[in-house]
Formats: structure tokens, sequence, C-alpha cells
């Protein structure tokens, strides 16, 4: 019997889990932006590949 309650509370708990570790990784993602980090690597990156590429 304590198996069957277990379940659901377990899985209620892998749920509230995964909200935060979503929200904190929005948060940061959020944070990246305001501070402009987001995105700065790859018109770089991308230059490389065209480099290597030939174009």
């Amino acid at each position: 019997m304590n198996c069957l309650r277990a379940g659901p509370e377990r899985a209620q708990k892998e749920a509230e889990f995964e909200r935060s570790k979503a929200k904190r990784i929005n948060e940061f993602w959020e944070a990246q932006k305001k501070e402009g980090k987001v995105g700065e690597s790859k018109p770089k990156k991308k230059n490389n590949i065209n480099k290597l590429l030939g174009l």
C-alpha cells in the first residue's frame, strides 16, 4: 500500500523539480540576453566554417 502512495508523491516532487529547473534555465538565459552575451561567438564560428569550406 505504501508503494502506491509513494508513486504520486514522487511524481509530484519530480514535476516540481523539473519546473524549478526550467525556471532556473530561463532565468540564466534572460540574464545572458540582458548582458549581451548571447550570440557573440556565432558570427565568428560561421566565418571560420566558411573559411574552411572555401566560401
